[in-house]
């Protein structure tokens, strides 16, 4: 156990606690904003006003969001503690990190594969470490859906009922985080089946879920107002045929950046076999024309062909190593319908495509990829002092990573902490031009308006500069309006722009060349509508802000 917490903590060192003054980014305002509405015991405040997409809501009731209510009342019980302040917040939030390392240690021991490359290729990957420095509740969820996971192998292995019932506990609370769990559930049933651990006692138990779920709903539903007409929305966005194309094209872009370091370990493997060449061309036949028509230029096409292609094949040749490599039946079956469920509801349900939205994919990957590649020690001979003529004893320990397989690991986790830190610089930016603005109008903060959501929006509003609406025509004559480039969702209004002169541009620049977002960049790391690169090398800008006074 020492050994255990030592390792957790070594890593809490080395991929969280560098970032713990992290700015409120993208939806974390979001989530605060719903914590702040709520007043205890969990009522909603009175004449709440919320603004956002450009609109204003009055009576706004934070219960109608489309995500379940649990991060804003983990927030709002903090918030005791942090007043909301930001490392205050992230160091509340350390809790998800810490269940996430330690999830994922215990389900790599019980897969039989080495911790330590698990860990690094897991939680240290670009497509997740970035994500789980926010307040968001992708990466809570994710540390219990591992937990669960761990629960139920284990239970079932060891034949502990109680551990395996469990699992469906953990699954019930990360369903009060995101209603994606709901897709994970049909996994847990698979190897649960060919298990033959289905009786009375763990159907119930695999219903609890749902049951809190759907009890969480209709609660919501009864005393607010149903959230669901709010999720059918976003469905129907994501299922406009341009939408459907952006999300397909980035899923196997991000499992190309995502696993770059994994790929080349198989190599020998892949040449060896016909049929792997054959379906390596074909992956990369099957995306040159969707990546041709986005019109990039030639360089970052050719980049995002190679992602896309060696994302696609990995994904099908994980999938083949599962069903035929993999022993455990019961395992390999679960891990792919892990993988099925992720894929699906990011296609089908999901409003854009987004590197965060895909985090829960890299984990069964990545495990069938351990379990295939480390060489395995899981039976070795233990030779001891006995008597002559008695046999050798046998005993199990975890898989030996080869030097390869550690190498891709460093590899993965050094590239997610690069991604991360170009994230940590990107979130603060906000945080610092809202200091930096009020310091310059001073006291004339309430004649400057901004339009822009995700942090600018919290920082902005934290300052006391205010929300410009698309329908607003209120701005007076010699008042200021700020522009973002980046989390500009919608304008002023046609009238109001009229009125409106360009008198400055603000541009926050770095040393550091990785962009996470930016149309000029083509990066689109929480919205692929940005860009199909998870990330950019770039010099330019992290941020521009448009700077305008009203002269009418």
């Amino acid at each position: 156990m020492k050994k255990i917490l030592l390792i957790i903590f070594l890593f809490l060192v080395l991929f969280y606690i560098p970032f713990i003054n992290k700015a409120v980014h993208i939806d974390d305002g979001n989530f605060i904003e719903m914590a702040q509405a709520i007043d205890f015991p969990f009522s909603v405040k009175p004449g709440y006003v919320y603004y956002f997409m450009g609109g204003k809501a009055e009576n706004w009731n934070p219960f109608n969001s489309t995500h379940p209510p649990f991060i804003p009342i983990y927030l709002k019980i903090t918030s005791l503690i942090t007043g909301y302040k930001d490392y205050l917040m992230h160091i509340c939030f350390l809790l998800f990190p810490v269940l996430l390392l330690l999830s994922t240690f215990l389900l790599a021991k019980e897969l039989n594969v080495e911790p330590i490359p698990a860990l690094m290729i897991i939680c240290g990957n670009a497509a997740l470490l970035p994500v789980s420095h926010n307040l968001m509740a992708d990466a809570p969820m994710l540390s219990l859906w591992i937990l669960a996971a761990y629960f139920l192998i284990s239970g079932i292995r060891k034949n502990l009922p109680g551990r395996t019932a469990f699992s469906f506990l953990t699954l019930a609370v990360a369903g009060l985080i995101s209603y994606q769990t709901f897709f994970l559930l049909p996994a847990f049933f698979i190897y649960l089946v060919v298990k033959r651990s289905v009786n009375r006692k763990i159907i119930l138990m695999f219903f609890l879920p749902v049951a809190i779920m759907s009890l969480t709903l209709v609660s919501i539903a009864l005393n607010h107002h149903s959230p669901i007409s709010g999720l059918i929305g976003e469905v129907r966005r994501g299922l406009q045929p341009d939408r459907l194309f952006n999300k397909a094209l980035s899923i196997p872009i991000i499992i190309g950046i995502s696993t770059v370091f994994l790929l080349p370990l198989k190599y020998k493997q892949i040449t060896a076999s016909k049929r792997h060449i054959f379906l390596a061309v074909v992956s990369g036949l099957i995306v040159i024309a969707p990546i041709i028509s986005l019109g990039y230029p030639i360089w970052s096409s050719l980049w995002l062909i190679f992602l896309a292609a060696s994302g696609l094949f990995f994904i099908i040749y994980m999938a083949t190593m599962a069903l035929g490599e993999i022993e455990d039946r019961a395992l390999s079956l679960f891990l792919l319908a892990w993988v099925a469920a992720v894929i699906f509801y990011n296609i089908f349900l999901m409003p854009f495509g987004a590197v965060r939205y895909l985090m829960p994919l890299i984990v069964p990957l990545s495990f069938i990829f351990l379990k295939n590649t480390v060489r395995s020690r899981s039976v070795r001979l233990v030779r001891t002092q006995v008597a002559p003529g008695d046999s050798p004893r046998r005993a199990d320990s975890p898989g030996r990573a080869t030097e390869g397989v550690i190498i891709a690991a460093v590899l993965t986790s050094l590239l997610g902490l690069a991604v991360a830190y170009g994230d940590y610089i990107y979130a603060s930016s906000y945080r610092d031009f809202a200091v930096e603005v009020k310091n310059t109008v001073g006291k004339a903060y309430d004649r400057t308006w901004y339009t822009g959501e995700w942090g600018m929006h919290y920082y902005m509003d934290k300052n006391g500069f205010r929300y410009l609406t698309s329908d607003s025509n209120e701005p007076q004559k010699g008042d200021l309006i700020i522009i973002a480039d980046v989390p500009k969702l919608w304008g002023p209004s046609l009238n109001l722009y009229s009125r409106m002169k360009l008198v400055d541009v603000v541009e926050v620049k770095t040393w550091y060349p990785i962009r996470v977002m930016g149309v000029d960049e083509k990066a689109g790391y929480y919205s692929t509508l940005w860009g199909y690169m998870p990330f950019a090398i770039s010099d330019k800008p992290v941020e521009r802000f448009g700077i305008f006074r009203v002269i009418l």
